[in-house]
């Protein structure tokens, strides 16, 4: 169904197409317009066609226009002549949400106010499709990536002028889906992060983030000057390392996010000045060395990180810090904690492994089970994993067993 656009804070709305399942106009699809003193809003939730101008048109006296397209739902121009948009709002700023399609004629696919400095919103999210241009006005614009769920990406070469997506001045994550940025783009823009997954795999290196509390941003791309502001900087896609043309700064309640794997681990580089505050948050994947470079900063460190947290246990890990870096370092304790309750040879074994690693060797097994090669079947057995039956020498731990490096 389409909803009638005549949602009627203001007396002299007007709308010239009815509601239905599908609606096709001889000019535009809907055309409503507003010279109240309210706001004109107009949801779609089934199929909208102009078949020589804007699938729709809503014009304002200078009052806001509220426009969504529901997934789904689809909004259409089949025009060929000057006003042949998917959609255009005139006279006032314009907010437009798309989780369907909008396909434009010849004109684009959206258009908001050119002619006054109105800041107008488009808010996208993983279901949307919009094919021709979208031309934001000359105010100060947002294009938001959005939705609570799904995976989608968006290729940031489609940003700025001549391109798919003109005149934005500034993007933003909303909800909890996860958006992957790709492609290269060299606009002063600013992005803020304010909730799900941001992955920056993508060219970004003049692009100011800001991330919020209870957002995370990720990806091996470059960014330009970044401030954590509460929420979190995981670098990677998993171990991975990302890039700032620029500074970087921590808030105290700012989580640096680092995954460790075997001999690698997460890093970021820093161009210019690196502000720490806030909790670094360490997580094994599976395997460790002694020490990682988790952050570098070119014109060096101000101030050093308020906390550490890990996963795992049975070893000893800190942070220490030089003109530049940030260094993760970790030290095997096993067998050290209290209560372990280990026997004799699981005694050896386990000092063994402790001399191995913290003179420079790399245990496969981080944060797996005990069954890690480095472990010898007949000598380790954890004492929350009951062996199976068999001989003393042949028994096997069970897969939950975590001894060894846990």
């Amino acid at each position: 169904m389409v909803s009638s656009p005549i949602t009627k804070p203001a007396p002299t709305l007007r709308s010239r197409r009815p509601a239905g399942t599908t609606v096709s106009g001889g000019a535009n699809g809907i055309e409503a317009r507003n010279s109240g003193s309210g706001a004109l809003t107009i949801t779609v939730n089934g199929d909208v066609i102009g078949t020589s101008n804007a699938g729709i048109y809503a014009g304002t006296g200078g009052t806001p226009a509220y426009v969504t397209v529901a997934a789904g739902a689809s909004v259409t121009s089949n025009g060929t002549g000057a006003f042949s948009y998917g959609m255009q709002i005139t006279g006032g700023p314009g907010t437009v949400t798309v989780a369907g399609t909008v396909t434009g004629g010849t004109s684009g696919a959206i258009a908001f106010d050119q002619g006054t400095a109105f800041d107008d919103t488009l808010t996208v999210e993983p279901s949307t499709t919009i094919t021709g241009k979208v031309l934001a006005g000359p105010g100060t614009d947002r294009l938001v990536f959005s939705g609570n769920t799904g995976t989608a990406s968006f290729n940031v070469s489609a940003l700025g002028a001549g391109q798919q997506f003109q005149s934005f001045e500034a993007l933003a994550k909303e909800g909890a889906s996860h958006w992957i940025m790709t492609g290269s783009n060299t606009d002063n823009l600013t992005f803020a992060v304010n909730g799900g997954l941001l992955s920056v795999n993508a060219s970004m290196p003049n692009t100011a983030f800001t991330v919020n509390a209870g957002a995370t941003l990720g990806g091996d791309g470059t960014i330009g000057n970044t401030t954590i502001n509460g929420g979190t900087l995981a670098p990677g896609n998993s171990v991975g390392t990302i890039s700032l043309n620029g500074n970087l700064t921590f808030t105290s309640a700012a989580i640096y996010q680092v995954e460790v794997a075997g001999s690698t681990a997460d890093r970021t580089n820093v161009s210019g000045q690196a502000t720490l505050a806030g909790t670094v948050s360490v997580v094994f994947q599976g395997g460790a060395k002694g020490g990682y470079t988790i952050l570098s900063a070119a014109s060096g460190l101000n101030g050093t990180f308020n906390a550490l947290t890990t996963n795992v246990s049975g070893f000893t890990t800190s942070l220490s810090y030089t003109a530049n870096d940030v260094l993760l370092n970790v030290t095997a304790a096993l067998g050290t904690q209290p209560n372990s309750n280990l026997n004799r040879d699981q005694q050896h074994v386990a000092t063994a492994l402790n001399d191995y690693f913290n003179n420079g060797g790399v245990l496969a097994g981080g944060s797996s089970p005990c069954s890690a090669s480095a472990v010898p079947r007949s000598a380790m057995r954890c004492r929350n994993c009951p062996a199976r039956p068999g001989p003393p020498r042949s028994r096997r731990r069970s897969s939950r067993c975590r001894i060894s490096l846990r």
